[in-house]
Protein backbone atom coordinates (compact mmCIF):
# COMPACT_ATOMS: atom_id res chain seq x y z
CA UNK A 1 0.00 0.00 0.00
CA UNK A 2 1.35 3.43 -0.94
CA UNK A 3 1.33 5.82 2.02
CA UNK A 4 3.79 8.42 0.72
CA UNK A 5 4.64 9.90 -2.68
CA UNK A 6 7.74 11.95 -3.53
CA UNK A 7 7.81 14.13 -6.62
CA UNK A 8 10.72 15.73 -8.43
CA UNK A 9 9.90 19.20 -9.76
CA UNK A 10 11.50 20.06 -13.11
CA UNK A 11 10.49 17.68 -15.87
CA UNK A 12 8.23 15.76 -13.50
CA UNK A 13 5.66 18.08 -11.95
CA UNK A 14 6.63 21.07 -14.07
CA UNK A 15 6.11 20.62 -17.80
CA UNK A 16 8.13 22.24 -20.57
CA UNK A 17 6.12 25.47 -20.14
CA UNK A 18 7.11 25.68 -16.48
CA UNK A 19 3.59 24.83 -15.29
CA UNK A 20 2.05 22.07 -13.19
CA UNK A 21 -0.70 20.67 -15.45
CA UNK A 22 -4.26 20.63 -14.06
CA UNK A 23 -4.31 16.83 -14.41
CA UNK A 24 -1.27 16.54 -12.16
CA UNK A 25 -2.81 18.85 -9.55
CA UNK A 26 -6.00 16.79 -9.52
CA UNK A 27 -4.05 13.52 -9.31
CA UNK A 28 -2.08 14.68 -6.27
CA UNK A 29 -5.22 15.97 -4.60
CA UNK A 30 -6.83 12.54 -5.09
CA UNK A 31 -3.85 10.83 -3.50
CA UNK A 32 -3.93 13.19 -0.54
CA UNK A 33 -7.69 12.71 -0.09
CA UNK A 34 -7.04 8.97 0.20
CA UNK A 35 -4.49 9.43 2.96
CA UNK A 36 -1.23 9.51 0.98
CA UNK A 37 1.40 11.89 2.35
CA UNK A 38 2.75 14.16 -0.39
CA UNK A 39 6.35 15.37 -0.58
CA UNK A 40 8.60 17.21 -3.01
CA UNK A 41 12.07 15.77 -3.63
CA UNK A 42 14.07 18.26 -5.66
CA UNK A 43 17.40 19.90 -6.28
CA UNK A 44 15.66 23.27 -5.94
CA UNK A 45 16.10 25.72 -3.07
CA UNK A 46 13.18 26.54 -0.80
CA UNK A 47 13.13 30.14 -2.07
CA UNK A 48 12.52 28.80 -5.57
CA UNK A 49 9.79 26.44 -4.40
CA UNK A 50 7.86 29.30 -2.87
CA UNK A 51 7.63 30.92 -6.30
CA UNK A 52 6.90 27.70 -8.17
CA UNK A 53 4.06 26.57 -5.90
CA UNK A 54 2.36 29.93 -5.60
CA UNK A 55 -1.14 29.64 -7.06
CA UNK A 56 -1.38 25.85 -6.80
CA UNK A 57 -3.51 24.16 -4.16
CA UNK A 58 -1.23 21.25 -3.31
CA UNK A 59 -1.04 19.93 0.28
CA UNK A 60 2.62 18.93 0.57
CA UNK A 61 3.57 17.60 4.00
CA UNK A 62 7.30 18.24 3.69
CA UNK A 63 10.07 19.15 1.27
CA UNK A 64 13.27 17.28 0.47
CA UNK A 65 15.33 20.04 -1.12
CA UNK A 66 18.85 20.56 -2.45
CA UNK A 67 19.00 16.90 -3.46
CA UNK A 68 18.35 15.66 0.06
CA UNK A 69 20.65 18.08 1.85
CA UNK A 70 17.94 20.19 3.47
CA UNK A 71 14.56 18.78 4.57
CA UNK A 72 11.72 20.59 6.29
CA UNK A 73 8.04 20.20 7.07
CA UNK A 74 5.29 22.37 5.68
CA UNK A 75 5.26 25.10 8.28
CA UNK A 76 9.02 25.44 8.50
CA UNK A 77 10.35 22.80 10.94
CA UNK A 78 13.75 21.67 9.64
CA UNK A 79 14.33 18.02 10.51
CA UNK A 80 17.45 17.16 8.50
CA UNK A 81 20.53 19.01 7.25
CA UNK A 82 23.55 17.60 5.44
CA UNK A 83 25.90 20.38 4.29
CA UNK A 84 28.92 19.89 2.06
CA UNK A 85 32.16 19.12 3.94
CA UNK A 86 33.75 22.41 5.02
CA UNK A 87 37.16 21.32 3.73
CA UNK A 88 35.67 20.69 0.30
CA UNK A 89 34.02 24.11 0.30
CA UNK A 90 37.27 25.84 1.27
CA UNK A 91 39.17 23.97 -1.45
CA UNK A 92 36.49 24.87 -4.00
CA UNK A 93 36.77 28.55 -3.07
CA UNK A 94 40.53 28.51 -3.60
CA UNK A 95 40.13 26.68 -6.89
CA UNK A 96 37.58 29.19 -8.22
CA UNK A 97 39.81 32.11 -7.18
CA UNK A 98 42.64 30.73 -9.30
CA UNK A 99 43.89 32.72 -12.31
CA UNK A 100 41.89 32.30 -15.49
CA UNK A 101 39.07 30.37 -13.82
CA UNK A 102 35.75 31.24 -15.46
CA UNK A 103 33.55 28.41 -14.22
CA UNK A 104 30.31 29.85 -12.86
CA UNK A 105 29.07 28.15 -9.69
CA UNK A 106 25.89 28.84 -7.74
CA UNK A 107 26.32 28.39 -3.98
CA UNK A 108 23.21 27.51 -1.99
CA UNK A 109 23.03 28.23 1.72
CA UNK A 110 20.03 27.77 3.98
CA UNK A 111 18.57 31.22 3.27
CA UNK A 112 20.71 32.63 0.46
CA UNK A 113 21.85 31.80 -3.08
CA UNK A 114 24.55 33.47 -5.16
CA UNK A 115 26.82 32.98 -8.18
CA UNK A 116 30.59 33.02 -7.96
CA UNK A 117 30.51 34.83 -11.31
CA UNK A 118 28.20 35.13 -14.31
CA UNK A 119 29.45 33.23 -17.33
CA UNK A 120 28.14 33.27 -20.89
CA UNK A 121 26.79 29.77 -20.27
CA UNK A 122 24.60 31.05 -17.43
CA UNK A 123 23.43 34.05 -19.49
CA UNK A 124 22.46 31.85 -22.42
CA UNK A 125 21.00 28.85 -20.65
CA UNK A 126 19.47 30.09 -17.39
CA UNK A 127 18.33 33.72 -17.81
CA UNK A 128 15.36 33.22 -15.48
CA UNK A 129 17.63 32.35 -12.57
CA UNK A 130 19.71 35.45 -13.28
CA UNK A 131 16.64 37.58 -12.57
CA UNK A 132 16.51 36.19 -9.03
CA UNK A 133 20.13 35.43 -8.06
CA UNK A 134 23.04 37.86 -8.00
CA UNK A 135 26.77 37.40 -7.47
CA UNK A 136 28.66 37.53 -4.17
CA UNK A 137 32.29 37.27 -3.15
CA UNK A 138 33.19 33.59 -3.51
CA UNK A 139 35.09 33.64 -0.20
CA UNK A 140 31.74 33.96 1.57
CA UNK A 141 31.19 30.23 1.03
CA UNK A 142 34.04 29.30 3.38
CA UNK A 143 32.24 31.10 6.23
CA UNK A 144 28.76 29.58 5.80
CA UNK A 145 27.13 26.17 5.56
CA UNK A 146 26.79 25.26 1.89
CA UNK A 147 24.23 22.58 1.11
CA UNK A 148 24.65 22.50 -2.66
CA UNK A 149 26.95 23.86 -5.35
CA UNK A 150 25.82 24.08 -8.97
CA UNK A 151 28.62 24.39 -11.54
CA UNK A 152 27.36 25.55 -14.93
CA UNK A 153 29.47 23.58 -17.37
CA UNK A 154 30.27 20.27 -18.98
CA UNK A 155 31.71 17.37 -17.02
CA UNK A 156 35.12 18.31 -18.38
CA UNK A 157 34.77 21.96 -17.34
CA UNK A 158 33.74 20.96 -13.81
CA UNK A 159 36.36 18.22 -13.43
CA UNK A 160 38.97 20.49 -11.87
CA UNK A 161 36.54 21.72 -9.25
CA UNK A 162 35.34 18.24 -8.36
CA UNK A 163 38.93 16.99 -8.10
CA UNK A 164 39.49 19.16 -5.01
CA UNK A 165 36.24 18.03 -3.34
CA UNK A 166 36.84 14.38 -2.26
CA UNK A 167 33.98 14.37 0.26
CA UNK A 168 31.39 15.42 -2.33
CA UNK A 169 29.63 13.97 -5.37
CA UNK A 170 27.94 15.40 -8.45
CA UNK A 171 24.93 14.52 -10.55
CA UNK A 172 23.79 16.24 -13.71
CA UNK A 173 20.36 17.88 -13.84
CA UNK A 174 20.56 18.94 -17.48
CA UNK A 175 23.07 19.50 -20.27
CA UNK A 176 24.55 22.61 -18.67
CA UNK A 177 24.26 22.13 -14.93
CA UNK A 178 25.47 19.81 -12.19
CA UNK A 179 24.47 19.49 -8.55
CA UNK A 180 27.29 18.94 -6.05
CA UNK A 181 26.29 17.66 -2.60
CA UNK A 182 27.84 15.74 0.28
CA UNK A 183 29.14 12.34 -0.77
CA UNK A 184 26.90 10.61 1.77
CA UNK A 185 23.87 12.60 0.58
CA UNK A 186 21.33 12.36 -2.21
CA UNK A 187 17.59 12.38 -2.59
CA UNK A 188 17.38 8.83 -1.27
CA UNK A 189 19.01 9.91 1.99
CA UNK A 190 16.65 12.85 2.41
CA UNK A 191 13.69 10.62 1.63
CA UNK A 192 14.85 8.04 4.18
CA UNK A 193 15.01 10.73 6.87
CA UNK A 194 11.59 12.03 5.84
CA UNK A 195 10.01 8.60 6.02
CA UNK A 196 11.50 8.08 9.47
CA UNK A 197 10.08 11.43 10.56
CA UNK A 198 6.59 10.44 9.41
CA UNK A 199 6.72 6.79 10.45
CA UNK A 200 6.45 5.33 6.95
CA UNK A 201 8.44 2.42 5.50
CA UNK A 202 10.39 2.75 2.20
CA UNK A 203 8.30 -0.01 0.63
CA UNK A 204 5.22 2.12 1.33
CA UNK A 205 6.58 5.02 -0.74
CA UNK A 206 6.41 5.93 -4.42
CA UNK A 207 8.90 8.28 -6.09
CA UNK A 208 8.47 10.12 -9.40
CA UNK A 209 11.39 11.63 -11.34
CA UNK A 210 13.07 12.22 -14.67
CA UNK A 211 16.71 13.15 -14.09
CA UNK A 212 20.04 11.62 -13.19
CA UNK A 213 19.70 13.02 -9.66
CA UNK A 214 16.47 10.99 -9.31
CA UNK A 215 17.95 7.56 -9.96
CA UNK A 216 18.81 6.79 -6.34
CA UNK A 217 15.35 7.69 -5.06
CA UNK A 218 13.62 5.66 -7.79
CA UNK A 219 15.58 2.61 -6.66
CA UNK A 220 15.07 3.34 -2.97
CA UNK A 221 11.28 3.75 -3.00
CA UNK A 222 8.91 0.80 -3.05
CA UNK A 223 7.66 2.02 -6.44
CA UNK A 224 9.90 4.13 -8.69
CA UNK A 225 8.19 5.97 -11.55
CA UNK A 226 10.28 7.49 -14.36
CA UNK A 227 8.72 10.06 -16.64
CA UNK A 228 8.51 9.34 -20.35
CA UNK A 229 10.88 12.26 -20.98
CA UNK A 230 13.57 10.71 -18.75
CA UNK A 231 16.78 9.35 -20.34
CA UNK A 232 17.07 5.60 -20.70
CA UNK A 233 19.40 5.20 -17.69
CA UNK A 234 16.75 6.78 -15.43
CA UNK A 235 14.02 4.59 -16.89
CA UNK A 236 16.15 1.55 -16.11
CA UNK A 237 16.19 2.57 -12.44
CA UNK A 238 12.38 2.66 -12.28
CA UNK A 239 9.65 0.08 -11.81
CA UNK A 240 7.26 1.92 -14.11
CA UNK A 241 7.61 4.42 -16.96
CA UNK A 242 4.92 7.07 -17.30
CA UNK A 243 4.04 9.22 -20.27
CA UNK A 244 6.01 12.35 -21.13
CA UNK A 245 5.49 15.21 -18.68
CA UNK A 246 3.84 17.20 -21.50
CA UNK A 247 1.40 14.33 -22.12
CA UNK A 248 -0.08 14.46 -18.61
CA UNK A 249 2.50 11.95 -17.40
CA UNK A 250 1.84 12.41 -13.69
CA UNK A 251 -1.94 12.01 -14.05
CA UNK A 252 -1.36 8.90 -16.16
CA UNK A 253 1.04 7.34 -13.65
CA UNK A 254 -1.11 8.12 -10.61
CA UNK A 255 -4.10 6.46 -12.28
CA UNK A 256 -1.95 3.43 -13.08
CA UNK A 257 -1.05 3.19 -9.37
CA UNK A 258 -4.75 2.97 -8.52
CA UNK A 259 -5.57 6.54 -7.49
Amino acid sequence: MIRAAFFDVDGTLLNSRGEIPPGAVEALQRMWARGVRLFLATGRHKLELQEILRGYSLPFDAFVTLNGGYCYRNGGEVFYKNPIHRGDVAAAVEYLKGPGRELSVMFREEEFRYFSCISDRVRCTDPETLKQVSTAEVSRAAEHEIFQMCPYGTDEEAAGLLAVMPHSKATRWNDYGLDVVAKDGGKNVGIARTLERFGILPEEAAAFGDGENDEDMLRFAGVGVAMGNAPDRVKCAADYVARHVDEDGIAHAVRALGF
